[in-house]
């Protein structure tokens, strides 16, 4: 059981970056993407909710288990801060921006959308720093939730 759950870990933590380079790299799924995208997003945001609460409810040490969770959701937001916020264009690593790119992409049309209405222009930068931010968000509301619900 133990071995089974620890897969599940690792398959949730790895479905964002799989949807991504799937999304970035098949033009099937691409297709289906663009014309689908809100159905992705949603499918996404219940998946993240219900993958922080599955964390949450097999985590001994839930201060650790919500770090581990995060783990790569962490360090693909690090390489992307480092790509695009201080590395300049002409040092910009392709491989490293790419795979910083990807972890975060099912939110980012949801995000575009988001601040379209308060912004006629949007810097790429702030897009993806925002998906960023909302994924921890989901992925912390469904982690905490149990916590949540006791309390109201």
């Amino acid at each position: 059981m133990k071995n089974k759950v620890n897969l599940m870990k690792i398959v949730i933590i790895l479905v964002p970056l799989i949807a991504g380079l799937l999304i970035n790299y098949s033009s099937f799924i691409q297709g289906i993407y663009f014309r689908l995208w809100w159905v992705f997003i949603l499918v996404f945001i219940l998946f993240w909710f219900w993958g922080g609460k599955f964390f949450a409810e097999y985590a001994r040490d839930k201060i650790v288990a919500f770090l581990l969770s995060n783990s790569l959701w962490g360090i693909s937001f690090i390489l992307f801060i480092w790509q695009f916020v201080i590395v300049d264009g002409a040092n910009r690593n392709l491989g490293f921006a790419l795979i910083s790119q990807l972890y975060m992409m099912l939110l980012l049309p949801l995000v575009s959308r988001m601040m379209s209405i308060f912004s006629n222009t949007m810097s790429s930068t702030n897009l993806i720093s925002i998906s960023y931010i909302f994924m921890i968000f989901i992925f912390s509301l469904g982690f905490f939730y149990n916590d949540l619900r006791n309390k109201v």
